[in-house]
């Protein structure tokens, strides 16, 4: 369980925080608008400021040098650790079961949260084997 500990620090905040702006951004979209599609393409989006809103934040605090330089370092590694798998995921994967998930189970939001669990499976896959490829260390 000890070596899972930092992976939890790590991306359960950013999760949660993800989760609740796809439910958010998901609603508001498909409220103005009354298209799914729109609506899982915009859940994708909200999902993405509020995990990676986390990530740099979290990137940024546990450095004990600030600046310009630290920023650019910050982006730098989250790009190698996510890059592409966000590629897939935000393109294709996520808006995918964004739109199909609450149709098939029948309530939006449970609909949402299932597909936004599929998808973060579909995502975790590659950037845990960039997190090993370009040995970036989680230790929280």
């Amino acid at each position: 369980m000890s070596a899972i500990r930092p992976w939890i620090c790590r991306y359960v905040p950013g999760e949660i925080l993800g989760t609740l702006s796809a439910i958010m951004g998901s609603s508001l979209g498909f409220m103005v608008t009354r298209n799914n599609v729109f609506a899982a393409y915009f859940g994708s989006l909200s999902e993405n400021i509020g995990f990676y809103g986390y990530m740099f934040y979290l990137q940024i605090t546990t450095s004990r040098k600030y600046g310009f330089s630290r920023i650019l370092e910050s982006i730098k590694y989250i790009v190698l650790e996510f890059g592409f798998s966000e590629c897939l995921d935000s393109f294709l994967v996520r808006p995918l079961c964004l739109f199909i998930f609450p149709l098939l189970i029948g309530n939006y939001v449970i609909g949402i949260v299932v597909g936004k669990v599929v998808a973060d499976v579909a995502f975790y896959i590659p950037a845990a084997i960039s997190c090993k490829v370009n040995k970036i260390k989680v230790n929280e």
